[in-house]
């Protein structure tokens, strides 16, 4: 899986869960945020690739405007629906 569907796959993991741009659940704590990227299958074949491939994902969620960082956590931007 490529970085891009990667990400695009956290956030609709996050929209099942009932955050969104905006409205009460629109500020995702990191610690949820977090687990649900633990959770996606990265199909690592060690631990160090693992959490390799989360950091690389965690980092193009935010240089590409995935989400941004606000108080409190992050919100999606809705790239991921463009």
């Amino acid at each position: 899986m490529d970085t891009t569907t990667a990400c695009e796959a956290i956030c609709t993991e996050l929209r099942n869960t009932g955050f969104d741009e905006h409205g009460v659940l629109s500020t995702i704590p990191e610690a949820i945020l977090i687990d649900v990227m633990l959770r996606h299958d990265w199909h690592a074949s060690t631990r160090a690739e693992y959490f390799s491939r989360i950091l690389v994902v965690y980092n193009h969620l935010l240089d590409h405007g995935y989400l941004e960082k606000v108080e409190r956590g992050y919100r999606l931007t809705g790239e991921d629906i463009r």
